[in-house]
């Protein structure tokens, strides 16, 4: 249970990411595909799994090796942790 709690949690994350990256730009965070912000280079479903991808890739564009930032491995931790934690908080 803790597995997909974490799971949700980082999934949550992601699009917590999405909004914090998107917002500012006025771009939508619902529609549109997500991208290296340096390349441009449309990501694969393996780029964006939560936490893994970052760490399978240390970090760095698959494809142009640029920094991904650390605040996004940051919040998909940090939310899959309290979905673990405080599970009865959350409307699942």
């Amino acid at each position: 249970m803790e597995i997909i709690l974490f799971l949700l949690g980082a999934m949550m994350g992601s699009a917590a990411n999405a909004l914090i990256d998107r917002l500012p730009r006025n771009e939508s965070w619902v529609s549109g595909r997500s991208h290296c912000d340096k390349c441009k280079h449309v990501l694969n479903w393996y780029d964006l799994l939560p936490v893994f991808s970052y760490l399978l890739v240390k970090g760095k564009c698959r494809y142009c090796k640029s920094p991904i930032p650390p605040r996004n491995l940051l919040v998909e931790m940090f939310l899959g942790l309290a979905f673990i934690v405080f599970p009865g908080n959350f409307q699942l």
